[in-house]
């Protein structure tokens, strides 16, 4: 319905959000693999001088700012430095530059022996493929990472691998996903009973009214709405895991043609969930509009007078640096002295601080209660002891802004990947009079 991993849809103390837990960049493994190719181990990522080291310990912590200050300032092997080039190339959201430098590195190391740097390759390759809609070299991929590295895998990764891959299967002969655009323009937005940002989309001469989240992987509609619109389904379906880790099964269609503002897209995939599955607090949503139409747009910037535009704003003077977790856009935040990254979603209500935050203060947590936070949705209901931090001031986009109250999770929880300092919402974002998602410039700029 998301992304490849658990899509959990949470309410939590009046804080709503279409969850759609990124695994960590490991996560993204493989399955199964030839019992000749399973004999063989795992070596390590090369690294023919130390510097090759350090930068793989920050990938695979997702350290993706030191990871890009140290690959500016560091000199290493230039088999190395053009590795970590094209994998930062994904993460900023430069795809096609990020094949152009991985395709010929996989070609030579699939002759090699499974290495964690051709893992690496391999699953960055197949998420490149997907954000560019080329579901069938996606698949192959994947399906090259089952192959290679399944007994690398825990039972929870291969899980969520073999749950993407169903995804590009079904969508194996699905067009691409394109865009007609002709100038800027602002939409009206709506706030539901829920908090939550709606958007006026137009689908088969009929209007509806979709939540925009920047949480959300994909788009997400109910079975109601897609029988509305008349959505043709694929054959097939892909598998998401709810709350608990329970199993839940999901159709996909493919809307020849869908209207935001004056923007007309083409081929647009719709993952089509139970009525349920968007029924949060008795509060019935219709449908999602996520990552693939959002980055499409370009820059979006929500104000705070109601509006949404779409490429209305020019580049901030000190915006931060964006980053992508698969389709979940990370955000630059200086606090409590440090630049530390966290998602971003639009379709929260309240922020969330995880395990690595509580890291960072636990000093100024010592002796302080903790209360039980509740994650509901999909699966059933989970709750995780918080602690209330007050008055966390933070700063974004060039702008200051002062958190009440945050909570901060001493452990993993339901909702969380844990692979972050924590998820900003909108109590983080409210105070601005207008801020900007750009997945052109991958920039967010916030204004006062």
């Amino acid at each position: 319905m998301a992304n490849s991993s658990a899509r959990d849809i949470t309410h939590n103390n009046g804080k709503t959000r279409i969850r759609t837990a990124n695994l960590l960049v490991g996560l993204f493994l493989a399955v199964i693999s030839s019992a000749a190719t399973l004999c063989q181990p795992v070596l390590p990522a090369p690294a023919t001088r130390t510097g090759a080291s350090v930068l793989q310990s920050l990938l695979d912590k997702k350290q993706y700012l030191e990871l890009d200050m140290a690959l500016r300032q560091g000199t290493i092997a230039q088999e190395d430095a053009v590795f970590f080039r094209g994998v930062l190339a994904n993460r900023k959201n430069q795809v096609q530059q990020s094949i152009q430098i991985l395709l010929p590195m996989a070609r030579k190391l699939t002759h090699s022996a499974p290495s964690v740097r051709e893992r690496d390759v391999l699953l960055t390759l197949a998420d490149d493929y997907a954000k560019l809609f080329e579901y069938s070299k996606a698949e192959a991929e994947f399906a090259a990472l089952l192959r290679r590295h399944g007994r690398s895998l825990n039972r929870k990764q291969r899980v969520n691998v073999s749950d993407r891959l169903k995804e590009m299967r079904v969508l194996r002969s699905a067009p691409l996903q394109t865009l007609e655009q002709s100038a800027s323009f602002t939409l009206p937005v709506t706030h539901n009973q829920l908090g939550l940002l709606e958007i006026p989309v137009g689908i088969n001469g009929q209007t509806e009214s979709w939540v925009l989240d920047t949480g959300a992987n994909t788009c997400v509609i109910t079975e109601t709405t897609a029988r509305r619109i008349g959505l043709p389904l694929l054959k097939g379906t892909a598998t998401t895991r709810g709350v608990g880790g329970m199993p839940l099964s999901f159709h996909i269609g493919v809307v020849s043609e869908m209207k935001i503002g004056t923007a007309v897209l083409h081929n647009v995939e719709l993952d089509v969930t139970s009525d349920k599955n968007l029924n949060l607090a008795g509060i019935q949503l219709q449908g999602i509009i996520g990552f693939p139409v959002q980055a499409a747009l370009g820059n979006i910037t929500f104000y705070a007078n109601g509006k949404i535009g779409i490429n209305t704003e020019p580049p901030g003077p000190m915006d931060s640096e964006l980053f992508l977790e698969n389709q979940t856009p990370l955000v630059a935040v200086h606090v409590e002295g440090s630049n530390l990254l966290f998602s971003l979603d639009t379709g929260a209500a309240v922020s969330t601080f995880d395990v690595q935050f509580y890291n960072v203060v636990k000093a100024k947590l010592r002796g302080e209660k903790r209360s039980l936070f509740t994650f509901s949705g999909t699966g059933g209901r989970r709750s995780s002891p918080a602690y209330n931090m007050s008055n966390l001031r933070l700063s974004l986009g060039g702008e200051e802004t002062t958190l009440e109250n945050a909570s901060v999770f001493a452990g993993s929880t339901q909702a969380s990947s844990g692979d972050f300092f924590g998820n900003l919402g909108q109590d983080a974002l409210r105070s601005f009079t207008s801020y900007s998602v750009d997945f052109t410039r991958m920039k967010f700029t916030a204004r006062k």
